[in-house]
């Protein structure tokens, strides 16, 4: 893992749903009362990723440029890295969960 960073890892379908709805969300219960949500949103108005950290939940938005060249291409996943309010930096990245590769027996 890349220091200082969030990867978002989505499978084929769950990635086909987001370009579809346009937005894809996932709750993990870690336990009575603490739950994680995470988000992730398409919007047209954007041209970098937007990353919005509140309370228990992280919402990422993705400009739909960026979203519809990852989707309509060979590429794995959109890099980013956005600068926090207190002058540090995040690398955000969002790709798909290919499957394993197999390696060859020498």
């Amino acid at each position: 893992m890349e220091k200082g960073s969030i990867k978002f890892r989505l499978s084929t379908s769950e990635i086909n749903d987001l370009m579809k709805e346009q937005t894809f969300e996932e709750k993990i219960n870690l336990g009575v009362g603490n739950q994680f949500i995470y988000k992730i949103v398409i919007e047209r108005d954007l041209t970098e990723i937007v990353a919005i950290f509140h309370c228990s939940s992280l919402e990422l938005k993705v400009p739909a440029e960026k979203a519809e060249k990852w989707n309509n291409s060979n590429q794995v996943g959109i890099k980013e890295t956005i600068t926090t309010q207190n002058n540090e930096t995040i690398v955000l990245i969002l790709e798909e969960d290919l499957p394993p590769r197999k390696f060859k027996k020498k």
